[in-house]
């Protein structure tokens, strides 16, 4: 029966011989697989001899030969509509000890020739993004190379087979490093990464169980002297930091009539963190294969998915957050004590951030590549592993941003890097304000057009955008963040805008008199900024555009100039009751507990997103509900709780438990040292 399939594959396309002269693409439909390694030069003796016994075991009905054969990727149906990705059959390859699973990217630009030229933009779905063989691969997907699965004996090497693609159908071909994967695979000796991550977890597993076990007890325990006694204790304070009970009551308060809270600003974070994980979702979804692949890229040319495309607004939505709050925090010590309480504010941001970033990259280096494999396994998993390996102290420091981005380990944490810069100098710019307000705001002003204007150069003459416009080449995106996007320098202008509303909204008139023609006009005016800038460049995005780097440098410089004003608008009528039943929906109370977590859920979406794509081992049809799919959703809803309640409210337990107390515990000492003696009292008494 099996003969018959094979005859199928390697011989009916024979019909077509009678043509004089024989298509090249029809020559490969015929020949293809089973004549990948056959009659060429370049294979090493081994491969060679390997590949010949593979053929014969065919013939001779041998099942492991036909499972290698049946798992290698065919000519499917579908091409012209951008099936171009074939995995084959990954689990069948590894099923078969002397096989080992190569996916190889295939750039069949010299086979498009005439008459068939007219039909590359539809097999290559338009070229939505555009790569080469030099492109990283492990964060964008792209759509020039076709991606094809073969098995193959293990003692040929991804050079025999890449050689011999090329020699016997005029392709020109890659194998990554690790695409080819061995069934049997050779056992590696735990590093001391490995036992590092594995104590970690195991520390924080059982600090978990041990606190929330002992916080259970002691509700039973009917002495509260007791109970205030144990709780006392330092090494047991630091050990119930940890506990679920406490964390999960601190995790559902909600603060209701708080001075201290600036309306709006929950809401804003909420609807910034879903759009931006949607954002990200997409990017994702396109290295997985689809036999519609060209149908949805017609459908994603509309203007509407300028929503997706300009996501930058989103990540600058945190930008601006990050300042006002900051900002505010830093103004509010002046007010209250006349110096700024700059050391406790860094020592609370390395607490609420660094465990997170430490737990997740242990976690992505050496326990999630062990959780799987799939035929985009190691590039979408492995590679960010050894990335990590290498350069994970880049990201302890929070430097990573300055080394490129397709050297940086996890790359979506480059915002935490770029934050952290900009927080360090917001002191200085802080005490110019309040030392004088006209020189502070001309240095706060000069910066932000600074940056404005080192964003328009910088896009000029690298040709760069800040829209993911349709046809964009990888390289020029990768260009894009290495001299732009992830660099505090052109990232200042709204922080700055951020840090100037927070001073703004503090001191000016809390009860200000509008009319309400007036307000109507304001908000006209600023709901104009805010759209423009966020979907003004709608028509970059269809299939027609043609890239103008003038165009696409003003927006670039501006855009955050508008978008960072009208979002200053918004929370200043949030905060003086000028927005109604608008201001109301952001300044939603239960928006405080979507905030708590907004930032372990920025952190775990990528790894669960490519998870999933290094899962992926068939080909699929793309549906519109993909964008957001029930169960991973909830899985990285899941994950960003297991992180809050495990990492991140535990260890900003623990900062409090040691410098709140020590500070505490020196105002107490202080108080009793200028407490009057009993002799002075009476003293002053007499």
């Amino acid at each position: 029966m099996f003969k018959i399939y094979v005859w199928c594959v390697t011989l009916v396309p024979c019909v077509l011989c009678t043509i004089p002269v024989e298509p090249k693409l029809l020559s490969i439909w015929r020949d293809f697989p089973i004549k990948i390694l056959m009659n060429t030069t370049s294979l090493q003796p081994e491969c060679g001899k390997a590949y010949r016994n593979f053929v014969q075991l065919i013939d001779q009905n041998d099942l492991n030969a036909l499972k290698m054969l049946d798992a290698t990727a065919k000519l499917p149906s579908g091409l012209l509509q951008g099936n171009i990705i074939q995995y084959g059959n990954f689990d069948e390859c590894m099923e078969v000890e002397t096989a080992q699973y190569c996916l190889v990217e295939v750039d069949v630009e010299p086979l498009w020739q005439k008459p068939y030229s007219k039909f590359k933009d539809l097999v290559h779905s338009f070229y939505f993004f555009k790569e080469e063989f030099t492109d990283p691969a492990h964060r964008i997907p792209g759509f020039t190379m076709a991606r094809w699965g073969f098995c193959i004996p293990r003692e040929c090497s991804p050079e025999d087979l890449k050689n011999s693609l090329e020699e016997n159908y005029g392709v020109r071909t890659q194998i990554r490093p690790g695409m080819c994967q061995k069934a049997v695979k050779d056992v590696q000796p735990l590093t001391t990464g490995d036992y590092v991550a594995r104590i970690f977890f195991a520390t924080i597993l059982s600090a978990v169980v041990a606190a929330s076990f002992l916080d259970y007890c002691t509700q039973y325990v009917s002495d509260k002297k007791r109970i205030t006694k144990i709780n006392n204790g330092v090494l047991l304070k630091l050990l119930l930091s940890f506990s679920l009970q406490r964390n999960w009551a601190k995790f559902l308060e909600i603060k209701e009539n708080d001075n201290n809270q600036v309306a709006g600003l929950h809401g804003m974070r909420f609807l910034a963190a879903f759009a931006l994980l949607m954002s990200h979702k997409s990017i994702s979804l396109f290295y997985n294969p689809y036999m519609n692949r060209t149908p949805t890229i017609t459908r994603l040319s509309k203007p509407w998915t300028i929503l997706a495309r300009n996501a930058i607004v989103y990540t600058d939505v945190f930008m601006f957050l990050s300042g006002f709050l900051n900002a505010n925090a830093l103004l509010s010590d002046l007010n209250n004590g006349k110096t700024m309480k700059f050391g406790d504010k860094l020592i609370n941001r390395i607490f609420r951030i660094l465990p997170n970033v430490v737990a997740l990259i242990l976690f992505c280096t050496y326990i999630l590549p062990s959780w799987g494999a799939g035929p985009l396994w190691p590039t979408v998993i492995d590679h960010h592993s050894v990335l990590c390996k290498q350069y994970m102290w880049r990201n302890i420091f929070f430097v990573h941003n300055y080394f490129g981005f397709e050297n940086m380990c996890l790359t979506h944490t480059h915002q935490l890097g770029i934050d952290m810069q900009l927080f360090l100098i917001t002191p200085i710019l802080i005490h110019l304000i309040w030392t004088s307000k006209t020189i502070g705001f001309l240095v706060l002003g000069f910066l932000a057009a600074a940056s404005s204007v080192l964003r328009f150069w910088v896009a000029y003459q690298h040709e760069l955008t800040s829209v993911v416009y349709f046809g964009i080449p990888i390289s020029k995106m990768f260009a894009v963040a290495n001299l732009s996007y992830i660099l505090p320098t052109h990232r200042a202008t709204i922080y700055l805008i951020g840090v100037a509303c927070a001073y703004f909204l503090k001191y000016s008139n809390p009860n200000p008199s509008f009319t309400k023609i007036k307000v109507a006009f304001l908000w006209c005016f600023f709901l104009s900024c805010f759209l423009g800038s966020w979907i003004w460049p709608y028509h970059m995005v269809q299939k027609n555009y043609i890239y103008n780097k003038v165009e696409a440098s003003i927006n670039a410089a501006l855009y955050p100039i508008f978008f960072g004003v009208s979002i200053s608008f918004g929370v200043y009528t949030f905060n003086r009751n000028l927005s109604g039943w608008f201001g109301k929906m952001f300044d939603w109370k239960y928006f405080q507990i979507a905030t708590k977590v907004a930032y372990a859920l920025y952190l775990v979406q990528f790894p669960v997103f490519f998870y999933n794509v290094g899962l992926t081992k068939h080909v699929d049809e793309y549906q519109s509900y993909y964008q957001l799919q029930i169960f991973e959703t909830v899985a990285i809803i899941l994950c960003s709780l297991l992180l809050v309640f495990s990492i991140e409210m535990p260890f900003q337990n623990i900062k409090r438990a040691i410098f709140d107390d020590r500070s505490h515990h020196k105002t107490k000492v202080t108080a009793e040292i200028n407490r009057p003696t009993l002799i002075q009292r009476k003293f002053k008494a007499g």
